[in-house]
């Protein structure tokens, strides 16, 4: 690995922040190369769940579940004076992949909020989440994406969900290494920061509607991961 892995990974209240840088089913380990998040099914029924899976959301986020479900928990959330949080909730709820799914969607749905050197990144991220790529094309191209964004500097919104691409799945070792598997807060702390870093860059008076537009959109993804449908 390039760069050694932050265990902090931008706790709540740092690198977290609306400006510069940025603003589960119970099994976490990563999907084997090639799987569709879809065929992670059993995303928990309870908002606490997500909590016991991943203590570390309690460092990104103030608000605690009671006994809700996780749609109920989201709802509460963004009546809430701090509604961002539903995007924390989310990358913690979804499956390591099918959040790297959500940011790239959230790229292309506010498409204004990345700048032309960020581009040629997301673009990688597309091709990657897109289907047909054999399993060593898509290894090679998750090592490219995260070659590329661990050596970038500042750390934009498109680079933090590159992040979470490359540490949602496979060996953070060399090859010649034993396999090293990121943390299991890795991705979601890495798509927490991107995604609120493009609603950061939203114009205040838009800011609402896309906080709305992720909102459902990883709404969509875990109604199909639910179904056992493809997200």
């Amino acid at each position: 690995m390039s760069e050694p892995l932050d265990p902090a990974l931008s706790p709540r209240g740092e690198a977290l922040a609306p400006a510069g840088d940025v603003l589960a089913p119970v099994d976490r380990a990563p999907a084997p190369a090639g799987e569709t998040p879809s065929a992670r099914s059993g995303l928990p029924p309870l908002a606490r769940d997500v909590f016991t899976a991943i203590p570390e959301i309690a460092e990104d986020m103030g608000a605690r579940p009671s006994n809700e479900t996780c749609p109920g928990f989201v709802d509460r959330l963004l009546a809430s004076p701090t509604p961002e949080e539903a995007v924390t909730f989310f990358a913690y709820l979804l499956p390591p992949e099918a959040a790297v799914l959500w940011g790239h969607r959230c790229i292309a749905a506010k498409t204004s909020a990345t700048t032309p050197a960020e581009r040629p990144l997301a673009d990688l991220i597309a091709v990657f989440v897109a289907s047909g790529l054999a399993p060593d094309e898509r290894e090679a191209l998750r090592q490219e994406i995260r070659a590329v964004a661990e050596t970038s500097r500042p750390r934009s919104p498109v680079v933090w969900i590159a992040l979470g691409l490359a540490w949602s799945t496979g060996s953070l070792s060399a090859p010649d290494l034993p396999p090293l598997t990121a943390p299991a807060y890795a991705t979601p702390r890495a798509i927490n920061a991107g995604v609120l870093g493009l609603l950061a860059r939203a114009d205040i008076a838009e800011r609402a509607a896309t906080l709305s537009g992720f909102v459902a959109i990883g709404r969509r993804i875990a109604a199909a991961i639910a179904a056992g449908r493809p997200a």
